[in-house]
């Protein structure tokens, strides 16, 4: 763990599962959505996993936010993109700026996590 400029706590780590990352964003494991029934998990999203935009991601000489936010609405199923390198995940109107996580893990560290 480290501590980023703001103090909160940072880490970079790999976890290894028996299924696919399709599979895991098909059952809902990995998700980037706000919308969740019950308002305790809604909250901790709304908390930790918004992208705000900051110096970091958007120096005054960019136009552009460096991890590509605002993420447009998406009705398609979730994709890997050959053009970006990177998982497309399905996204509703309102989930533009919310970091792809996993429930169990937000709801365990409290914090900030980008799947």
């Amino acid at each position: 763990f480290e501590l980023q400029d703001r103090g909160t706590p940072h880490t970079h780590f790999c976890i290894w599962t028996k299924h696919s990352i399709e599979q895991m964003i098909d059952n809902g494991i990995i998700s980037c959505s706000k919308w969740q029934e019950k308002e305790e998990d809604r909250a901790l999203i709304l908390k930790h996993q918004i992208h705000k935009r900051t110096a970091y991601c958007m120096p005054e000489s960019s136009e552009f936010c460096h991890f590509k936010y605002t993420k447009p609405p998406s009705s398609e199923r979730t994709y890997f993109s050959e053009e970006e390198g990177r998982y497309v995940l399905q996204r509703k109107p309102g989930d533009e700026r919310v970091n792809g996580y996993n429930m169990d893990l937000l709801q365990f560290g409290r914090v900030n996590m980008d799947l």
